[in-house]
């Protein structure tokens, strides 16, 4: 027996579990045969056929169903890059439209992992261009605005934070900047000692209003009840890492209603993050039952036009058909 989320990132995901548990016999011998049967090449096929055969072998209960939790509410703060910040984005966006448009699309799906690295460090720039080059002098425009959040949060006295950032070069940056909030840190070269002290620190220190960690080394098995408010810095395409996280402080003896605050910069990779976040749970949710429908556009991966334009925010656009997300 095996619990937990099935699918964690994607369909594919279910293939290991359940070959795992019965060697085969329900999803295919191979990954290859999982995806001849329910894959495409830009999405999935026969997901009524997939969510049958996972519900005949598994038993679904989700956490609104078992236990009452206070609403979690979503606000995304769109904030605008400037400067020397605007400049290096716009310069690494162009330089990576001018590679991809010279690819065919053989090309793409070969280059897909490359193409992934480049759009994350897009995400570096859009979060704090220090991460990539240490010359950078000015203040990120999200860090502006991280620090009017935490200043009406937490200066309520009954207030703690957790600011949840993807790139463990932030953290030290972040913990300096807001000393003022007595910050632990959770990431994941830390020894486990350090790790027990810090959410001890964060549970029961009442100087400790703030927490700063990265979701890969803090998505399970933590109980961060003392906050309510989770601000995400910045994400990248890891669903499991996103959901995880969130119920850090979503979860028994939180007795709050749950504040999760995403900063989006304008005309950045952030919005097409958003929406492949929010597209691969949707997809997730209906391979697991946990909803009745799913749109065509879902089941086939369909990306908005907003990658085009942010790749290449002119009138020339990237070839027709070259998904990225």
């Amino acid at each position: 027996m095996l619990s937990g989320t099935p699918v964690a990132n994607k369909p594919d995901d279910l293939w290991s579990q359940i070959f795992f548990l019965d060697g085969g016999e329900s999803l295919g011998q191979t990954l290859e045969q999982f995806q001849s049967r329910y894959g495409t090449t830009r999405g999935y096929k026969n997901a009524d056929d997939l969510r049958e055969r996972l519900s005949a072998i598994s038993m679904r209960r989700l956490k609104d169903e078992a236990i009452q939790l206070p609403p979690k509410n979503f606000r995304r703060m769109c904030v605008d890059l400037v400067g020397w910040q605007r400049a290096m984005y716009d310069e690494m966006r162009n330089e990576l439209a001018l590679w991809v448009t010279s690819l065919s699309g053989q090309q793409i799906l070969k280059q897909a992992d490359a193409i992934l690295a480049r759009l994350v460090r897009l995400a570096q720039l859009a979060s704090n261009p220090r991460l990539l080059d240490a010359d950078y002098q000015e203040t990120p425009a999200k860090f502006m605005a991280l620090d009017c959040l935490l200043e009406a949060h937490i200066d309520r006295e009954i207030e703690k934070v957790i600011v949840w950032t993807s790139f463990v070069g932030n953290i030290d940056a972040l913990q300096s900047r807001y000393s003022r909030f007595g910050p632990v840190t959770l990431y994941g070269e830390m020894e486990s000692a350090d790790r027990d002290r810090a959410v001890r620190a964060f549970q029961g220190d009442k100087a400790v209003k703030l927490l700063i960690a990265n979701p890969a080394a803090a998505r399970e098995g933590l109980t961060l009840t003392e906050a309510n408010v989770a601000i995400y810095l910045d994400r990248t395409f890891n669903l499991v890492d996103y959901l995880q996280s969130q119920d850090r402080i979503h979860r028994i003896s939180q007795t709050r209603p749950c504040e999760i605050m995403l900063l989006l910069a304008n005309a950045t990779i952030d919005q097409f993050v958003d929406y492949s976040l929010e597209q691969k749970h949707r997809l997730a949710r209906f391979v697991q039952k946990d909803t009745g429908q799913i749109a065509t556009a879902d089941l086939a991966l369909n990306k908005p036009n907003v990658l085009r334009a942010l790749l290449w925010p002119t009138d020339r656009s990237i070839k027709e058909g070259q998904g990225l997300g």
